[in-house]
């Protein structure tokens, strides 16, 4: 997400900063630079999950947070990376999906830990 933010304040030339839902927004309505940086960003994660892909042989990875808001533009980048560079043997057995809790993701993960960890000393 600070990546799609950074790469658009670095090519728009522009002293306006947006918020990242800003961007995405402007990007849905067609905007094509930010598109082509929606994809440069899939095309980033797929490096990022073909690592994982090779080194874990994982069967399965959860793609969460606010990205998930994008997912129309990235998806297709993140996949022709993993066909192109993951261990086709490790890349078969994987299912790549993204979260349902969105930017929320890390919200309910804390509350899950702190629930959990207080159960523990009780």
């Amino acid at each position: 997400e600070s990546y799609i933010v950074n790469r658009y304040l670095k090519l728009s030339n522009s002293n306006k900063e947006l918020t990242k839902k800003e961007i995405y927004q402007i990007g849905k309505n067609g905007h094509k630079k930010i598109i082509e940086i929606f994809k440069e960003a899939g095309r980033n994660i797929g490096v990022g999950l073909v690592n994982i892909i090779n080194g874990l042989s994982p069967e399965l990875l959860v793609i969460g947070g606010g990205i998930v808001e994008i997912k129309d533009y990235i998806y297709e980048e993140i996949i022709k990376k993993l066909e192109e560079n993951a261990l086709s043997i490790s890349y078969r057995s994987v299912k790549i999906k993204f979260s349902k809790l969105g930017s929320l993701a890390a919200v309910y993960g804390m509350a899950d830990l702190i629930i959990n960890e207080r159960i523990k000393f009780i």
